[in-house]
């Protein structure tokens, strides 16, 4: 599957609906990321995992510490 529909697909579960386009982020190691252009909202920065792993890393990494 390629990032940019995970990514899109994982935003409209969250209840984004208005999504025009996402632009892939490169260098990252573990999650797929970009920036995705909202129709009428500003932009958001998303990434996800294609296998979600075992620990919340996301909350590690908005903590700051390793995951």
């Amino acid at each position: 599957m390629r990032s940019t529909t995970l990514l899109l697909e994982c935003l409209h579960r969250a209840g984004m609906r208005d999504i025009v386009t996402i632009e892939p982020a490169t260098g990252g190691v573990a999650a797929l990321a970009g920036t995705a252009t909202r129709r009428d909202a500003p932009s958001v920065f998303a990434k996800a995992f294609a296998e979600p792993p075992a620990d919340d890393v996301f909350v590690a990494e908005a903590e700051g510490r390793p995951a």
